[in-house]
């Protein structure tokens, strides 16, 4: 995945939160990402909300957003594409911010997060693919 990741164009690298060799970012920033990811072949396999802490991930998997897997008769340029179009489509179907704060609440009741941290510490990771892999 690293190295996925640095095929993207600096502007969209620059956006990115990196943990791991996982890469998340901005709901606000999606689409530049998805732009710049099918300009140099990437497709997106998919992902998943996370609340990104100094301490620890926390990954609302209930959140996620995976496209549909690649059709035999599809090329890839046609499934990078369509991989890129549908998570779009599936993030902009996922509840606001603070619905899913609430929920992360209600999941680790222990959790004590302001707002404004739960805002800062939210991000969407998206998994890389590319032709050869």
């Amino acid at each position: 995945m690293a190295g996925l990741i640095q095929r993207l164009p600096a502007p969209a690298r620059a956006l990115a939160d990196i943990r791991d060799q996982e890469a998340a970012w901005r709901r606000a920033d999606l689409v530049l990402v998805s732009n710049a990811a099918r300009a140099v072949g990437l497709a997106a396999t998919g992902g998943q909300v996370q609340l990104r802490l100094s301490s620890a991930t926390h990954e609302l998997y209930w959140q996620d957003y995976d496209p549909g897997e690649r059709r035999p008769d599809e090329t890839w340029p046609e499934y990078a594409d369509r991989s890129w179009k549908e998570l779009l489509f599936l993030t902009g179907t996922l509840p606001p911010d603070e619905v899913m704060i609430e929920g992360a609440r209600r999941f680790w009741p222990w959790l004590k997060i302001t707002d404004a941290a739960a805002a800062e510490a939210m991000w969407f990771a998206v998994y890389l693919a590319a032709e050869e892999d």
